[in-house]
């Protein structure tokens, strides 16, 4: 046997989940952001590192691996709702005048006990209007519909929520409601993301537009939407002045365009 292949140390991981509004995964401890996590999200946890205060592990959604903060964990629990909002509230009682116990973004997922007076109880305590909330099995129908609700998100490197979002994330997150598998890379949705298509036909609603490094979704024939660092939010915009932009500013020309 390989003496490399001997001395690799196999651990089974403990299946936990993230108890923050938004955790961060990090390529290393204390290292520049990859991209969120969001609340009740799954994270295989392979090793903890007590000095740094970062545990290595897998974000179970999409295979992502890193870094992320071992207070942001918790043991795994099941889950049975999702927020199907941009943002909503966790509440201490079921009433909207107390004062939130925090902020939740789009896709956090919750254990719920029962839905009563228009809030829903959670496992862990706390009170979520009901209207913000879906079965986790339930799927958003229009991917452009869900990438809208971000329009003026401030734009954020490896951001994935109400509180920041790059190109690809707002790709994933929009496809992702829909159920629609989206890998979390610009570059990797542009190799597997539906199918592509050449500039003879047509653009249509929901269709993806890829340059190096960079991507949106198109609102309809003409506009695209998308997380940019020009304007640094989310913007709708006609895609041929977009077009003429990146060609302007970085010499790329549309690279590919798929239908997913």
């Amino acid at each position: 046997m390989n003496d490399q292949i001997k001395n690799v140390r196999f651990v089974r991981g403990e299946l936990k989940r993230v108890i923050k509004p938004v955790a961060g995964l990090f390529a290393k401890a204390g290292g520049g952001m990859d991209r969120q996590m969001m609340y009740g999200a799954p994270f295989l946890e392979l090793e903890q590192d007590k000095t740094s205060g970062f545990s290595f592990g897998r974000a179970e959604q999409d295979g992502y691996v890193g870094y992320v903060e071992t207070a942001s964990l918790a043991q795994a629990g099941s889950v049975t709702h999702k927020v199907i909002r941009l943002n909503t509230h966790i509440y201490p009682q079921a009433n909207m005048k107390t004062v939130p116990l925090m902020t939740l973004p789009l896709g956090a997922c919750l254990d719920v006990t029962q839905i009563e007076g228009g809030f829903a109880e959670l496992v862990t305590g706390g009170f979520v209007p009901e209207q913000a909330i879906a079965l986790t099995n339930a799927n958003a129908a229009d991917p452009v519909a869900v990438a809208e609700l971000f329009l003026g998100t401030a734009y954020l490197w490896g951001g994935d929520s109400y509180q920041g979002i790059d190109c690809s994330g707002l790709v994933q997150a929009a496809l992702g409601a829909c159920g629609k598998s989206c890998s979390r890379d610009s570059a990797m949705q542009q190799a597997e993301v539906g199918t592509e298509f050449g500039d003879n036909v047509a653009l249509q609603r929901g269709d993806l537009v890829f340059w190096k490094g960079h991507v949106g979704i198109m609102a309809d024939a003409d506009r695209i939407l998308h997380a940019n660092a020009y304007h640094m939010r989310v913007t709708c915009e006609h895609l041929e002045k977009v077009s003429a932009r990146i060609l302007k500013t970085e010499g790329l020309e549309i690279a590919c365009r798929r239908r997913p």
